[in-house]
């Protein structure tokens, strides 16, 4: 029983997760982080003008992190606290620090890309240590790099049309 007993409890630590939200490299206040374990919110908290959170994981979960404010795109993160040594456990992690980046939505663009997580987050065995997984990562950052392309083509479009509206009422008025 004893041993039993000592194997769950090595099992057991926190994974401290904390970061900062920007927007146009300036820290931003009032995003909401929200961290949901089994679909249900476990933990929220609101970044105050110096754009941080910090939040605790349990060992063992699976965790989806949004960012959210609006006005602006949504993110999402996979964290899995799961799969962890006992050993490794024991010792403890110093946390982990994410940076998230949101920027403001544009019409007529689809975002249904960040309906999926833009990170994965796990412990790897090679580290021993939690870490992104890199390749998932990458392929993400691809397609956000073409969604900035599309918006930037829709911000074109509108300022075009801001502009063939401004003439049209300029004539009008003349007449």
């Amino acid at each position: 029983l004893f041993l039993f007993s000592n194997i769950i409890l090595a099992q057991t630590f926190s994974l401290d997760v904390g970061g900062k939200v920007e927007s146009g490299g300036k820290k931003l206040d009032g995003a909401i982080i929200t961290i949901y374990k089994s679909s249900s919110v476990a933990q929220q908290v609101t970044t105050s003008a110096n754009g941080k959170f910090n939040l605790k994981l349990e060992s063992n979960n699976d965790y989806i992190m949004t960012v959210t404010k609006p006005g602006f795109i949504n993110k999402r993160f996979e964290i899995t606290t799961k799969n962890v040594p006992g050993k490794r456990a024991e010792a403890g992690f110093a946390g982990f620090e994410i940076t998230v980046t949101i920027f403001e939505a544009q019409k007529n663009v689809d975002y249904s890309i960040l309906n999926d997580p833009i990170a994965k987050i796990s412990y790897d065995p090679a580290s021993e240590d939690f870490t992104f997984d890199e390749a998932y990562t990458r392929s993400m950052l691809d397609a956000i790099a073409k969604l900035k392309a599309l918006e930037e083509q829709s911000r074109k479009v509108e300022a075009e049309k801001v502009k063939e509206n401004t003439q049209a009422a300029s004539q009008q008025a003349q007449a």
